[in-house]
């Protein structure tokens, strides 16, 4: 039996484009008439690269590459210490790769940024990225599979990671790493997720939007973007599962809030790297760091003997 399509058609989604935009020109109309000044949008470097020989871009690549890991690295005495705290529920005469060793190589593929498990395994796997993966970690003895993971992290008490997570977050907190961070002498804090809080009206132009109810009297709700809160009161806030006061209530939204633009956060993000890491951000944004780490891992770019004195030598972890 078949079944209607739940798709818009062409026409639904040419007046759903026409309405969106309505709603983005009258905010802008709006804004012009409270003086409210626009912030440029971030956008990546449109030119030629910068580096001018080999010798230059692999000096970047291994200093990109040992910024970005060095926190892991400072942090991994710790880590090692309360990973093998953690009861091993696997069968011991099954086992191939040791608790850490699993757990590390979860938390360096979250680290990179792999987009899938498969992806994980195919690249994490290649024998030049596990060379240099192990000249910052001599501790990855063998190169798992990401289901071994998979199927420990199955039966592993995830409260016992949430509690080292939030062990190392204090310690941080204690020891005044994240005094940079601060805005308006608080901490800003990025939820991960959807429509946790949308309003009925569109405030900002890189707000989401969703439309339900499509088969009785449609209603469009808007997600906020990243980082940006609506500067008024509970006004339009919708809750899942709960009335708009019960949520204004739980995430106390009738105070006055620091609101922390996109500019500002970009800014907090900037402020802590050195001086190579804050050029490839400007150029590429964060998610090109990322992405340029991950290729100097995966190429025979790094300097190892740069390298293994660098991890030789004392060194600080300086967030702030």
């Amino acid at each position: 039996m078949s079944h209607a399509s739940r798709r818009a058609n062409r026409e639904e989604l040419k007046a759903q484009r026409k309405e969106r935009n309505r709603a983005q020109k009258a905010l802008r109309c709006r804004l012009e008439q409270e003086d409210t000044p626009r912030k440029p949008h971030a956008t990546t470097l449109n030119g030629k690269s910068r580096y001018r020989s080999t010798e230059e871009e692999g000096e970047a690549r291994t200093e990109a590459a040992w910024e970005q890991l060095k926190v892991l690295r400072a942090k991994l005495p710790f880590l090692l210490k309360r990973f093998a705290a953690i009861p091993d529920p696997r069968n011991p005469k099954k086992t191939k790769h040791k608790l850490t060793v699993l757990l590390l190589y979860g938390i360096l593929s979250f680290v990179l940024q792999m987009a899938s498990s498969r992806e994980a395994t195919r690249e994490m796997s290649r024998p030049m990225f596990w060379e240099n993966l192990r000249r910052f970690f001599p501790e990855l003895e063998a190169v798992p599979h990401h289901d071994t993971l998979k199927r420990l992290l199955v039966e592993l008490d995830i409260g016992e990671l949430e509690s080292i997570h939030l062990e190392l977050v204090q310690r941080w907190i204690r020891q005044k790493k994240f005094l940079r961070f601060l805005v308006d002498n608080c901490y800003p804090i990025a939820v991960d997720g959807t429509q946790k809080i949308c309003r009925d009206e569109l405030w900002a132009e890189e707000c989401l939007q969703r439309t339900f109810n499509k088969g009785e009297t449609p209603v469009a709700v808007y997600d906020r973007p990243e980082g940006r809160r609506p500067a008024d009161g509970t006004g339009g806030i919708r809750g899942a599962g709960a009335d708009r006061a019960a949520t204004a209530a739980r995430y106390d939204l009738g105070r006055p809030q620091p609101t922390v633009s996109l500019g500002q956060r970009h800014r907090v993000r900037v402020r802590t790297l050195s001086g190579e890491l804050t050029k490839i951000v400007k150029d590429t944004g964060m998610r090109g760091l990322i992405r340029f780490v991950r290729e100097s891992i995966a190429g025979p770019w790094l300097d190892a003997e740069w390298l293994r004195e660098k991890l030789a030598a004392p060194f600080q972890l300086r967030l702030t």
